[in-house]
């Protein structure tokens, strides 16, 4: 269990910045976008169908998410990017992101590539999503993925990483990851810790998903969390007639959601343990260095010691990485990214024993479906994400290829040192 006291918790509440406020939409203006997204989509002849993730539960802080399901060939699919491209810019509040799209050869398949909790077709042709017999073990495989590339970094940047405030989100990003690259966002005077406040309500809220996975694999309920996930409910749910008292309750929800999120990367270690899918032998400390983040992978984890160890590799190299049990590596070694791997010994798959069937049988089929989606987007020049990403070799335009090459660079020297003290 992580200490009361974590080591970001005497920040005060003037160093924060909080952007992206919640502006209340009725849930009419939401039934207008989704039924003008599908006349938009419905002209297109490579679209086949659309389904609808999830449900808008607070209108103003809801945002839509959508799966769009492509022919496996397509006509015109520059003429599909543009359509979409284009009105999601006009309702970038209601669609916050770009929405998955995925051939309807592999539409079937969904669930071995995303954890779909609550789906519905608004469009085109229905599908028969197949169910998997044991969706335990590939949940324990989602959720280890979702760990190696979200959690606990996710949130832990919003008490650490400083930013230069702009409008832009595009120049913002390019901006402050410059900034954080070269280590000038800690001592620069017009940066602050910012927190973007309805996209991190939504994320906040996500976290009920992995609580629930966690909780069915291992057959245990935490009331603690139970009670967390309730509180963030509270929060979203009253947040237009709370007063700005609610800003600093978000503050103390996302530190208190680092905590769940060690929870659970302890229990699914354990778990992964006890059912021993795997064994390995000859496993070095290892680093993956990502074009956003980056992990640690170490022997005799802890999650005290592995929060403290987080925020003091950001002090000496303004970094953000998760260090996290060796376990975990375990599947990275089998995932299609393209990430720099620094180790102090050999990594190879071949110091890897699958003892379990079912799961070496189920990553693999994970894993081609994910990189099959990434071949598709390549091949039609899409450049939206695809179910989840680590380092996927998405063709990007060639000056942010260059831009991403200088900034590895930059990063891997800064982070070398820290495998091999």
């Amino acid at each position: 269990m992580l200490p009361k006291q974590i080591p970001f918790e005497k920040i005060g509440k003037e160093n924060f910045r909080f952007v992206d406020k919640p502006i209340y939409h009725d849930i009419s203006s939401y039934n207008e976008t989704i039924n003008l997204f599908i006349e938009e989509l419905s002209k297109l002849e490579d679209i086949n169908s659309v389904y609808q993730i999830g449900e808008v539960t607070v209108p103003g802080i809801s945002d839509l998410d959508f799966i769009v399901i492509l022919n496996n060939k397509l006509e015109r699919p520059q003429k599909c990017i543009k359509v979409i491209r284009s009105y999601v810019k006009k309702n970038n509040y209601l669609i916050e992101h770009y929405p998955y799209i995925i051939n309807k050869e592999n539409f079937s398949n969904v669930n071995y590539m995303f954890p779909i909790f609550n789906i519905k077709n608004i469009y085109g042709e229905k599908y028969k999503i197949k169910k998997i017999v044991d969706i335990d073990i590939l949940n324990a495989i989602i959720l280890t993925d979702l760990v190696n590339i979200y959690w606990p970094k996710e949130f832990i940047r919003y008490f650490l990483y400083k930013k230069v405030y702009l409008k832009n989100k595009i120049k913002s990003y390019y901006f402050n990851d410059i900034l954080r690259t070269l280590e000038l966002s800690k001592v620069l005077p017009y940066t602050k810790l910012e927190i973007p406040t309805r996209n991190l309500l939504c994320r906040l809220n996500s976290m009920k998903y992995p609580v629930a996975m966690i909780e069915k694999i291992s057959g245990q309920k935490n009331r603690k969390w139970s009670d967390h996930i309730n509180e963030i409910n509270d929060l979203r749910k009253n947040w237009f007639s709370y007063n700005d008292k609610k800003y600093y309750t978000l503050l103390d929800l996302t530190k208190n959601t680092i905590m769940l999120c060690y929870d659970i990367i302890e229990r699914l270690d354990s778990i992964l343990k006890r059912k021993k899918f795997f064994s390995y032998e000859g496993l070095e400390d290892t680093l993956i260095i990502e074009r956003d983040s980056s992990n640690l992978y170490i022997d005799n984890w802890r999650p005290e010691d592995s929060l403290k160890k987080a925020v003091n590799i950001y002090k000496s190299t303004g970094e953000i990485v998760s260090v996290l049990p060796k376990n975990f590596l375990v599947p990275m070694l089998f995932f299609p990214i393209q990430g720099k791997v620094i180790c102090r010994g050999p990594l190879s798959t071949e110091s890897v024993k699958f003892q379990n069937k079912k799961y070496e049988t189920m990553l693999s089929k994970r894993y081609i479906l994910l990189e099959d989606q990434i071949k598709f987007l390549n091949t039609n020049k899409f450049w939206f994400e695809s179910f989840i990403h680590f380092d996927y070799p998405y063709k990007a335009k060639r000056y942010y290829r260059v831009y991403l090459k200088i900034n590895k660079v930059i990063r891997t020297l800064k982070l070398k040192g820290i495998v091999h003290k």
